[in-house]
Order: structure tokens, then C-alpha cells, then sequence
């Protein structure tokens, strides 16, 4: 899969927090802000956020430090920049629960709900892999209002309607990135997310594989 994406030369960390304007005329795209202002935002944020994977496997637990479950991964949507929902192994299934509503632990160990086991155990079982099912708006609802949690978007869903660029944060990794002229950029080294603010924070791009040669 391509995205693209347009950055000044050289700069390969891109920032998607506050880019939904950015997609209005054309989804699959991620402009690029000043490189200074990027750069100091890692700076200033490079405390609370981590690469999707670093957080596969850790624990899930609720205030009482009962364990609820494993994490496995998280849908993202990169048209708004916001982690749509964790999904986490609990009850025998991969189950779906609000980015709002899960919380980073201080030591960064373990990821923390004010959610029951018996919620996790009975949330909606989320989609496997990136099958538009992950991104359907009426799912992503459901599991919102299973939790009791407010939605961020506005809309009430209709059948079929969909976010408009959801992946799951894992199977970003290797995503080949090419810029408005369809120049190969690179492709997607990691995903950095802002758990505690439901963010997505940067994709991190590997250099190695600027070629300057344009793609198919």
C-alpha cells in the first residue's frame, strides 16, 4: 500500500496530530509542518509516547491492578490522527476498547482502564487484520457505547459509512510513503503513539530506502 506524504528534504519524521484539515480534497495524504516545529515537538513529547510495538504484549489492568487482558494492537485512523481503539486479548477473543478510555501506567510497563472485567470480557470482538471492517463507523460506536464513553466524532453512522484511513498500527510497518510528485520518500519504519492523549504522534520513516526513483 502507498501513502503520501509531503516534507522538506531530508526530514523524515513526520507529524500527524492535527492533520484532518490536511485530507480534506485528498485522504491518502499527510502534509508535512514546519520541520523546526516537528522537531521540537518530539523534544517536548518524547516522554509520553512510544512505538506501536512496544506496547504489544503488555498488560492490561484496571485501577486495582487486576489484569484484564494483553494488548495486541491498535486501529488507527490517519485521516484524523487519533488511535480509534486498543484491541486486546481477553476471554478468548481480540477484543475492542476506546483509545479514551486506556491510560499509559506511570512505569510504562502496563496500560491501565477504569473499564471491569466483566466489560472487557464482553466488549465486541474487533476485526482481524486491515479488513474495512476495522474502520466501520457503526463498530467503532458500538464499542464506544459499550464502555459508556463518549464518541469524538460528530456523526451519527449509517450503514456502510467509514473512516476514511484505517489501518492497524502494527501493519503500518514497511508501507512504502511517496510524495504529491509520486516519488518513492521511504518506507514506514514506526509508528509512534500518544496513548494517554489518543493520539497517533509520527510515523518514523527509514531514509535507507529514499531512492529518488518514481513508483507504479
Amino acid at each position: 500500500m502507498k501513502i503520501n506524504v509531503s516534507f522538506w528534504a531530508g526530514f523524515i519524521s513526520i507529524s500527524l496530530a492535527g492533520v484532518s484539515m490536511a485530507y480534506a480534497q485528498n485522504p491518502g495524504q499527510v502534509i508535512g509542518r514546519n520541520p523546526n516545529a516537528v522537531g521540537s515537538s518530539i523534544q517536548n513529547q518524547a516522554g509520553n509516547i512510544k512505538p506501536a510495538r512496544a506496547f504489544i504484549g503488555q498488560d492490561l489492568k484496571n485501577a486495582q491492578s487486576q489484569k484484564l487482558g494483553k494488548i495486541e494492537d491498535f486501529v488507527v485512523d490517519l485521516e484524523s490522527g487519533r488511535i480509534l481503539y486498543a484491541v486486546v486479548n481477553a476471554a478468548g477473543a481480540s477484543r475492542a476498547l476506546p483509545a479514551t478510555y486506556v491510560q499509559v501506567s506511570p512505569d510504562m510497563r502496563s496500560l491501565t482502564t477504569q473499564a471491569t472485567l466483566q466489560q472487557v470480557n464482553s466488549a465486541p470482538v474487533a476485526p482481524r487484520g486491515n479488513v474495512p471492517q476495522a474502520g466501520n463507523l457503526s463498530f467503532a460506536t458500538s464499542v464506544y457505547k459499550h464502555f459508556n464513553q463518549p464518541t469524538w466524532w460528530d456523526t451519527t453512522p449509517q450503514s456502510g459509512e467509514a473512516f476514511g484511513n484505517v489501518h492497524r498500527a502494527t501493519q503500518l510497518a514497511s508501507f512504502q510513503v511517496q510524495d504529491s510528485a509520486n516519488q518513492r520518500v521511504g518506507m514506514i519504519q514506526n509508528v509512534l503513539l500518544d496513548v494517554n492523549s489518543g493520539r497517533v504522534a509520527f510515523l518514523l520513516l527509514n531514509a535507507s530506502t529514499l531512492s529518488g526513483r518514481r513508483t507504479n
